[in-house]
């Protein structure tokens, strides 16, 4: 009678051992997949972190290379005295951007930064003790060379306004623009807009105006033309494309974009964004603007 009843105690006590390796077995499976899925979702957070980071270093890197740059355009005949310097610059940045392009050498990336807005300042501090110690003698032919531009200016103001409005009939009923701004901007990769005076790097102009008040004109919707004129004499277009407008009866001129406005006797203030098409070249620039047969506005630039 007894060996039966033991039996049975040993068969149920293996099958609760079983029972409690089983879900034992689950419970580390889970805790394994949970550990796994928590790894799995650091692992992204860091790849996101580490491309958010590398593209912060990527701008402030190009924020320092231009602003190098432009520091040697302005003071070009200064900056061949600092070569050496300027070596280093151009050298510590070819060599963040190889740091930037190889994985897990953002850290050394951002010590050669730091290191290279220090030797930046260095390089401003050293280009400004220069400018002092010739700015006296540079006095007198600054002078000279601000006169010269201004009548060269003056000259080619009158010029164009003899050229171009002599036998036309202004009349109080015709519009006005004025307070005209011009910038050349670019666009980062990360789709920053830029400002920038560099003809090479312009991708758009925006050009900005304001078209004053004028209660005797007709209101309505209106058109506009835009002629740009490059260094060379040239109407911009784009994509070879040559657009035509009749001025009077027996004058054509070219243009390079047109915009439309609904004027309704009040001060209009706009901007309009034109892109080029081919790469533009230094020099100066003309903008002429045509509202009903008429220039209404001039405005030059000089990008570099």
């Amino acid at each position: 009678m007894n060996q039966p009843v033991n039996s049975k105690l040993i068969k149920d006590k293996k099958s609760k051992r079983i029972i409690f390796s089983l879900l034992a077995l689950l419970v580390l499976l889970v805790v394994v997949l949970l550990i796994r899925e928590n790894k799995h979702q650091e692992q992204i957070e860091t790849v996101i972190q580490y491309e958010q980071e590398k593209n912060t270093l990527r701008d402030n890197l190009d924020d320092l290379i231009d602003e190098h740059e432009i520091l040697k355009d302005e003071y070009s005949d200064l900056s061949s005295q600092l070569l050496e310097k300027d070596s280093t610059i151009m050298a510590y940045a070819n060599d963040i951007k190889k740091l930037l392009r190889t994985k897990g050498q953002l850290q050394q990336a951002r010590q050669k930064i730091r290191r290279l807005k220090d030797i930046s300042m260095k390089y401003v501090s050293a280009i400004d003790s220069l400018y002092t110690l010739n700015q006296s003698l540079q006095n007198e032919n600054d002078s000279v060379r601000k006169a010269n531009r201004l009548i060269s200016t003056r000259n080619r103001t009158l010029e164009k306004n003899n050229q171009l409005l002599s036998e036309r009939v202004y009349t109080a009923s015709m519009l006005r623009i004025e307070n005209i701004e011009v910038e050349g901007v670019y666009y980062r990769s990360s789709g920053r807009e830029v400002v920038t005076t560099r003809a090479s790097k312009i991708q758009n102009f925006s050009i900005c105006y304001d078209i004053i008040e004028n209660k005797v004109t007709d209101p309505g919707l209106k058109n506009m033309y835009v002629r740009i004129i490059n260094p060379n004499n040239r109407v911009l277009n784009v994509a070879n494309k040559i657009q035509e407008l009749n001025i009077n009866e027996d004058s054509i001129v070219q243009y390079t974009v047109e915009y439309s406005f609904d004027y309704s006797n009040k001060k209009i203030s706009e901007c309009q964004l034109w892109t080029r098409g081919n790469v533009l070249q230094s020099g100066l620039y003309s903008f002429e603007f045509i509202v009903d047969g008429q220039v209404i506005g001039l405005a030059e630039r000089k990008f570099r």
